[in-house]
């Protein structure tokens, strides 16, 4: 793992990353929003990060302006940071790496939920949320303007814990409308949980195959 965070765009043909960024730790999760705003990277010590993400066009253009155009480290801007309440907690020889993290749909503000999986067997779901007077306008700079601008800091609010699983949180899922999520572990247990107050649906029969999922993966 090198710990790197790399974008590429899948309307290009190019192999190699529009952007990157050298994370403080090793990488072991990535979730990129639906609007292409903000990456999330978990990470094998229990770390967890936001960041604001340029556009490609954003990223292209500052590098034509920039003094070596071959440049692609800088765009990528730290926006939040935590540590998973668990993380200091993990028992000697055990850890507490994330393995799964993944942003939900959008609220009424406009800002993601996120949900954070990994090796202490819970489920943590989070809010992102931006300040308020940086809210206003919603512009994102271009060309050097980004790499200059102070990107705003972003506010990762926990928000409940889904407990029950009893191996490694492997992946996570949210429903479109984002009133359920869906998770799975090492032990081969999938488990339905009501969204935000992290119940989880005792008999959840057909529910999960009836539900619009945004990933269709974690089952």
């Amino acid at each position: 793992m090198d710990r790197q965070l790399c974008l590429w765009s899948t309307t290009e043909t190019r192999a190699a990353p529009y952007s990157r960024m050298l994370t403080p730790a090793a990488v072991t999760a990535v979730s990129l929003d639906s609007s292409g705003a903000y990456a999330a990277t978990g990470h094998a010590d229990g770390s967890l990060r936001i960041w604001h993400v340029p556009s490609p066009e954003a990223a292209t253009e500052a590098q034509r302006a920039a003094t070596d155009p071959t440049a692609v480290e800088g765009y990528i801007r730290l926006a939040a940071e935590a540590r998973l309440p668990t993380a200091d907690a993990a028992a000697p020889g055990g850890t507490a790496r994330v393995e799964t993290v993944a942003f939900g749909p959008a609220r009424e503000d406009g800002m993601p939920w996120l949900a954070v999986g990994g090796h202490d067997r819970l489920v943590h779901v989070y809010e992102l949320q931006l300040p308020v007077p940086a809210a206003k306008g919603g512009v994102r700079p271009v060309g050097e303007a980004w790499r200059a601008a102070s990107a705003p800091r972003l506010e990762l609010v926990p928000r409940g814990t889904c407990r029950g699983h009893g191996a490694v949180v492997e992946h996570v899922d949210w429903s479109a409308d984002g009133r359920n999520l869906i998770s799975n572990c090492s032990g081969r247990e999938a488990m339905l949980w009501y969204m935000p107050s992290c119940q989880r649906v005792a008999s959840p029969g057909s529910l999960a195959s009836d539900i619009a999922w945004l990933e269709r993966g974690s089952v």
